[in-house]
């Protein structure tokens, strides 16, 4: 009973409240729960390759890195090659803190 009004009254109306999204978070770690490690693996490389393009596409640090470089977002295809990126330290952020701000901020 309880499980029931807090899924069907509760969650919707504090995702309202908070503007949040506590409902479907918890509809998709319901359903991903019991995943193999392959399609856990699958999921990763799927969500990696969508922030690396988004990466490419809006933050100009990475964008020139990975021009510079010659990797484009349709060649990361593993977690693996994580490696072709640059480890960042606040050094490199002090030295350029405008590269790092999403372009559609702006």
């Amino acid at each position: 009973m309880y499980s029931s009004v807090a899924r069907n009254l509760v969650l919707p109306l504090a995702d309202k409240i908070l503007g949040t999204s506590i409902k479907p978070t918890l509809a998709h770690l319901r359903k991903t729960q019991w995943l193999g490690s392959d399609e856990i693996q699958k999921y990763q490389t799927q969500k990696l390759r969508r922030l690396i393009r988004f990466s490419y596409d809006n933050v100009p640090f990475y964008h020139k890195h990975m021009r510079r470089e010659k990797i484009y977002p349709n060649d990361i295809t593993s977690l693996e090659e994580l490696c072709k990126f640059p480890v960042i330290d606040k050094k490199i952020i002090n030295s350029n803190p405008e590269d790092f701000i999403n372009k559609r901020l702006n």
